[in-house]
């Protein structure tokens, strides 16, 4: 826990709301006047006025534990701890105390009948900090009151999840957390490993629900950040799932009125960074940035002001406040802190026009790395380590052959030109393997970068980042498996497999999504056409690359192959629908050849 944050004591509502519920000062009643009641897996002694109810006793056998394991790793591989973690560990010291004194927080916490709190609050306020303390809070109550249940989840623009997806990680945490609930989810598992499918939305809402009512849990709480992040529709799915449990929801996102009816009895509330959190912010920053450090340690009236005109000018984000700050870091004199601070930006739309107008202003290659690393962070299908962010960007952009004298001395002199707009995060998968992954600081800078690319750089991103990884097929030669050797499948199958797990590799992403980026780019252009021209036997995996066209480009059909194929240039452009190529051959009199037709057949199948 935080250190602003304390072990929940004897003055904690949901503790006091606990012993005035099994005090009675007459005697003890036992569920007078009951009938047929009985008590499942529990014991229920008297002596005296005190009553004693012991119950959730669950003694898992050898044959259990086995089948735990099993039925967790079937519902899901997603874990939303990692995330509580990460946010916890970034949190300035001490801020978010506000939220713990709460009123909203003691109402909501003695709400035995379930209810809706609605936290809403602009970009970069605070919203996932506030939201990981409460969870960081609970999780005391729940260590020492196993009665109570507490589960989470997180919508990320970067993970765009399903439903059904968040649903099944609520379910395995569920059952990570409390194996007791094991009886009511092996039938659904034992159905359906019978049946070979999966559990559907409606189905799993019912079993929370049965668990949720069950009585083994006296309040069960719910947290999900993030729900404007999620696409609109499950946005409505999700709060239609949320209305119709009887357990207590905390809710975090930008303010979304269009959908405040579908929760009519929920209470809202702003979540917005108080002063005295942004002056330790603030704090935490100056700490950090020597110069601007030097510049107010003796110096107080500076820094009152500085404090003041950010604290002004953030609006009650510390995102805003974050980026601000980076903007002293240039300042080597009081004067230049004063005209900095006089000249700070307001809004995030503002500051972002004014980061992007420092990094272009940096000296020649120092602008057109960070413009390379700004493409592929806001353009690539999935996020890059930082390994392989480093020899994407060492590729010539001129040439667009990859060179390792090029490379970078390290991520983080790459990423200190991009003046606080991206960052690497550490992330930990099922297995408790941490992978670190390159992000913006912010979902709300991937909205700007993408609306408004083009006003900072003309050129064709994904003619860019398709070029790029061609160069690294091309490097790992790819386009000819044979030439390195690989004379059958199984030779072929430990190539990729070897790329593809070499940490120092760029091998995998360039494989997964080089057509992708062929298909997006504005224009036809002369790399794609050249590379298929020099293909002789390309390895495609049909069960992977095809699953990864249809998720991009919705007319494609489905095709599921697990086999491996080594392929021609005309049936490798007519996978990834690269059409030019087709259309380059028939203005040179190839229309007639069965090998091109078969080709365009294919191309016309799958892509329409």
């Amino acid at each position: 826990m935080g250190s602003g944050l304390s072990t929940p004591v004897a003055n904690d509502p949901l503790r006091n709301y606990t012993r005035r519920s099994e005090t009675n000062a007459s005697g003890p009643h036992v569920l007078c006047g009951a009938q047929g009641a009985q008590f499942i897996n529990s014991s229920v002694t008297a002596a005296g006025r005190d009553v004693n109810i012991s119950y959730n006793t669950f003694s898992p056998t050898s044959h259990d534990h086995e089948l735990l394991y099993k039925i967790l790793e079937w519902l899901s591989k997603i874990n939303f701890r990692d995330i509580v973690a990460e946010n916890l560990a970034k949190r300035t010291p001490e801020t978010g105390r506000w939220v713990l004194d709460s009123d909203w927080l003691t109402d909501w916490l003695r709400n035995l009948l379930g209810g809706i709190v609605w936290g809403t609050g602009m970009p970069g306020a605070g919203k996932t900090i506030i939201a990981c303390i409460v969870i960081e809070y609970l999780q005391k109550i729940v260590e020492e009151s196993k009665d109570v249940c507490l589960l989470f989840a997180f919508c990320r623009y970067t993970e765009q999840l399903m439903v059904i997806d968040i649903l099944l990680a609520i379910l395995r945490q569920l059952l990570e957390r409390h194996p007791q609930v094991l009886s009511y989810v092996n039938p659904m598992y034992v159905r359906h490993q019978r049946e070979n499918t999966r559990p559907s939305e409606a189905e799993v809402v019912d079993l929370l629900r049965q668990i949720a009512t069950s009585g083994l849990f006296k309040q069960t709480f719910y947290i999900l950040d993030g729900l404007d992040e999620a696409a609109s529709d499950i946005q409505v799915d999700l709060l239609d799932i949320i209305s119709s449990l009887p357990v207590n929801f905390f809710i975090t996102s930008r303010p979304l009125d269009s959908l405040k009816d579908l929760v009519p009895d929920a209470r809202f509330l702003t979540i917005i960074a108080s002063d005295p959190d942004i002056a330790l912010l603030i704090d935490q920053k100056v700490h950090r940035i020597p110069t601007l450090r030097r510049l107010l340690l003796n110096n107080a009236t500076l820094k009152a002001e500085v404090v003041s005109m950010i604290r002004s000018k953030s609006s009650g984000m510390f995102l805003l406040a974050s980026l601000q700050l980076d903007m002293l870091k240039g300042c080597a004199s009081e004067s230049d802190v004063r005209k900095a601070v006089d000249g700070l930006p307001q809004g995030l739309n503002g500051v972002y026009e004014a980061t992007m107008a420092r990094i272009k202003a940096l000296p020649g290659p120092q602008a057109d790395l960070a413009k390379r690393v700004l493409i592929w962070v806001t353009y690539a299908h999935e996020p890059l380590t930082p390994e392989e962010l480093v020899l994407a960007v060492s590729v010539c952009p001129d040439t667009f052959r990859y060179d390792d004298k090029l490379e970078p001395a390290d991520i983080d002199s790459i990423l200190s030109l991009c003046c606080g707009l991206v960052q690497v995060e550490t992330t930990t998968n099922w297995l408790d393997q941490e992978k670190s992954l390159v992000r913006f600081v912010h979902y709300s800078t991937a909205e700007y970068l993408v609306k408004n690319f083009e006003l900072h750089y003309p050129e064709d991103p994904h003619a860019f980042i398709a070029s790029t990884c061609i160069s690294f097929l091309r490097y790992y030669g790819l386009h000819d498996v044979a030439s390195h050797g690989c004379d059958d499948d199984e030779g072929i199958w430990n190539r990729i497999a070897s790329l593809q797990t070499e940490r120092t590799s760029m091998a995998n992403y360039p494989y997964k999504y080089w057509g992708l980026h062929a298909t997006k780019s504005r224009v036809a252009f002369a790399p794609a056409l050249a590379f298929l021209d020099d293909i002789k036997q390309y390895p495609l995996f049909w069960h992977h690359e095809v699953e990864e066209l249809c998720l991009e480009l919705p007319s494609v059909t489905y095709i599921e192959l697990d086999r491996l194929e080594r392929l021609q240039s005309v049936h490798v452009a007519a996978v990834y629908g690269i059409r030019e190529y087709f259309d380059r051959l028939e203005s040179e009199g190839w229309t007639s050849t069965r090998q091109v037709q078969g080709a365009r057949m294919l191309s016309c199948f799958c892509l329409g």
